[in-house]
C-alpha cells in the first residue's frame, strides 16, 4: 500500500520553491523540512505564510512564537545593517525561513530558553 500525501508534497515544493528564491542551496531547503515535516503545526504556519505572506503565530516553542522570532530577525537584520526600519531591498521571506529554522532548531534542543536569552537578549553588546 502506497500512501501519498499530495498537501505535503505541495508544502515541500513551496519550502523548496522559497529556499531558492532567497538564494540558498537544496539542502538548505532539505534541512528546514526534515526540521517539519513531521510537525503538523509548522507545515499549518507555513502553509498559511505561502497563501498570505503573512505568519499566524500559532506555532510556538514554550513561549516564543515563530512571530518573536521574525520579528528577532528583522532587529538583526536593522543591526547588521545600522538602520532604525526594513527597506525595501531587504528580504523579508530570508527572515521568515531564518525564523522558521530558529524555531526548529528551538524545538529540538531542550536548553532553548538558556540559549536564547544568552544570544538574543543582550541587544547590540554581542555585536
Amino acid at each position: 500500500m502506497i500512501i501519498y500525501n499530495a498537501g505535503r508534497i505541495k508544502t515541500y515544493e513551496n519550502v523548496k520553491a522559497l529556499v531558492k528564491l532567497i538564494g540558498e542551496d537544496e539542502q538548505f531547503a532539505e534541512d528546514i523540512w526534515q526540521g517539519m515535516y513531521n510537525d503538523d503545526e509548522l507545515i499549518e504556519e507555513f502553509n498559511y505564510f505561502v497563501q498570505n505572506k503573512s505568519l499566524r503565530g500559532n506555532a510556538k516553542c514554550g513561549d516564543i512564537s515563530l512571530i518573536d522570532l521574525y520579528f528577532s530577525q528583522m532587529n538583526k537584520y536593522n543591526l547588521y545593517h545600522d538602520l532604525g526600519k526594513n527597506p525595501v531591498d531587504c528580504l523579508k521571506e530570508r527572515m521568515v525561513i531564518e525564523a522558521f529554522k530558529e524555531l526548529i532548531d528551538m524545538r529540538k534542543n531542550p536548553n532553548y530558553m538558556t540559549d536564547y536569552e544568552n544570544i538574543e537578549l543582550k541587544g547590540m553588546d554581542i555585536l
